[in-house]
């Protein structure tokens, strides 16, 4: 694996990690109990779709970059 498909995979990694940290799902629980009660299930859907996302890009540029 190359240094910088490593570091991308790492800084994927720290994404998702934020993305679903607990001070991210406190505030997003917080906001969905007081106006917004579908709030959480749509940000885990949303980030989950984001991470899964950026995977798949970042798989298809590399398969690309392996071909030439």
């Amino acid at each position: 694996m190359s240094d910088r498909r490593q570091r991308i995979l790492v800084v994927l990694a720290v994404l998702a990690s934020l993305a679903f940290g607990y001070p991210v799902l406190t505030v997003v629980d917080a906001l969905a109990v007081c106006c917004l009660p579908g709030l959480l299930p749509l940000h885990l859907f949303l980030v989950w779709a984001l991470v899964i996302g950026l995977a798949a890009l970042l798989a298809v540029r590399h398969g690309r970059e392996g071909r030439r």
